[in-house]
């Protein structure tokens, strides 16, 4: 598969703008994960640990967040292989 040279050079770009997104539609509600937030601030309300239940959400999040950029990085060495041969 060969693509322009524009395409490689702006995966990058791409692929930080999508980390950045995921992390602030977490925020603004936009996925699934405003469902998270709002069960981790219910369950901190009746169960009155909020540094347990939140830990919980980030490590939920990093997760998320590590997949994303490892797909990322996946795709920028694949372009790169693809550019050699």
């Amino acid at each position: 598969m060969i693509l322009p040279q524009a395409v490689q050079r702006i995966i990058p770009a791409l692929g930080n703008q999508l980390v950045y997104m995921l992390k602030m539609s977490s925020l603004v509600s936009v996925t699934g994960m405003q469902g998270l937030t709002r069960k981790a601030s219910e369950l901190v309300v009746t169960e009155y640990r909020p540094l347990e239940i939140h830990s919980v959400l980030v490590l939920e999040y990093l997760v998320l967040i590590l997949i994303v950029s490892a797909g990322v990085r996946w795709l920028e060495r694949r372009m790169r292989a693809d550019e050699r041969d």
